[in-house]
């Protein structure tokens, strides 16, 4: 593109002193006057082909600005479009998401003003507000931290983490509060190669806990019967924390797509307090962290969720 205007450039400087001097030049070489009428002509012609050349060329660049800034337009018109849909599903989806429970905490807790049950009855009532409670407050969570990874507002704080001791305070955390693996009679293991028991990584604990913790949670939904477990390796470059389970499992051909928000496979039956947000959520946070997930599943065998952390992440 230089080049070319290089060469048009000197095209044009040719163009005007051949025009603005050729007369003087052909008077030096003859004195016939035809021969200078002649030349005249063809100065004439060559004066009115230059500047259409000259006009052509700067309407086609004009032109082809044009249809650069127009096809810009057209793109950022696209993306604002898109970027307005996006937020209308996401609201109806959040609007959808709430009403569930809220409607549970309002019937309920109308059920206990209204009626003089029993003791037993009334407790029913109250541990139903309680979990209705919890499943909106878990939306409202969930949502104001997919605003904050949209808006890239996460601001990790890498610190010095010992592997070992992290994974045991999840291992006992998580076995204590949950009580589906006990409703579902699941057995929960954890497993470390030896390799990982004196390591210490460079991450942020807290972000990484919520990444595990929605994988955990996530197995615990999906697995009818057998395990859930939590394990860890190491190769040269990253720690990979796995979380694997001997759940009904997810399609090839879903896979790609089960970290959208509110994304939910129509092959598997969603429990209710399925909100999709889970997947997306710790997806952002191991971007924030440098880090990455993996997944492998078998339908009807079970999904293994890994969490490649770098040993030797980027300083931020």
């Amino acid at each position: 593109m230089r080049s070319a205007s290089k060469i048009t450039l000197i095209y044009f400087t040719i163009s005007f002193f051949w025009i603005l001097f050729s007369d003087k030049f052909i008077a030096t070489l003859s004195d016939d006057s035809y021969l200078i009428t002649k030349m005249q002509t063809y100065k004439g012609w060559f004066f009115v082909v230059s500047t259409s050349v000259f006009l052509y060329i700067l309407i086609s660049r004009e032109i082809k600005k044009q249809s650069k800034l127009m096809a810009e337009l057209k793109r950022a018109k696209e993306k604002a479009e898109e970027s307005d849909r996006l937020k209308s599903a996401f609201l109806s989806n959040v609007s959808h998401e709430i009403r569930t429970p809220l409607n549970g905490i309002v019937g309920f807790s109308q059920l206990l003003f209204e009626n003089d049950d029993d003791d037993t009855t009334r407790q029913m009532y109250i541990d139903q507000v309680n979990r209705n409670s919890d499943m909106l407050l878990k939306i409202i969570n969930n949502v104001l931290e997919i605003s904050k990874i949209q808006e890239k507002m996460i601001e990790p704080s890498f610190r010095d983490v010992p592997v070992a001791d992290f994974l045991e305070n999840i291992n006992q955390i998580y076995q204590s509060k949950k009580s589906n693996l006990k409703q579902k009679g699941l057995n929960f293991q954890l497993e470390r190669q030896p390799s990982c028991e004196k390591l210490t990584i460079k991450t942020d604990p807290d972000c990484l806990n919520q990444i595990l913790y929605n994988l955990l949670d996530n197995a615990v939904k999906y697995t009818p019967k057998g395990e859930i477990k939590l394990s860890c390796s190491m190769d040269e470059k990253f720690l990979h924390i796995s979380v694997s389970d001997t759940g009904i499992g997810i399609p090839e051909r879903n896979i790609n797509g089960i970290f959208e928000r509110f994304n939910r496979s129509p092959e598997i039956e969603m429990s209710s307090e399925g909100f999709g947000l889970g997947l997306s959520i710790s997806k952002g946070l191991a971007q924030a962290l440098d880090a990455k997930i993996e997944v492998t599943s078998t339908p009807g065998k079970g999904s293994c969720f890994s969490v490649l952390i770098p040993l030797n992440p980027v300083k931020k």
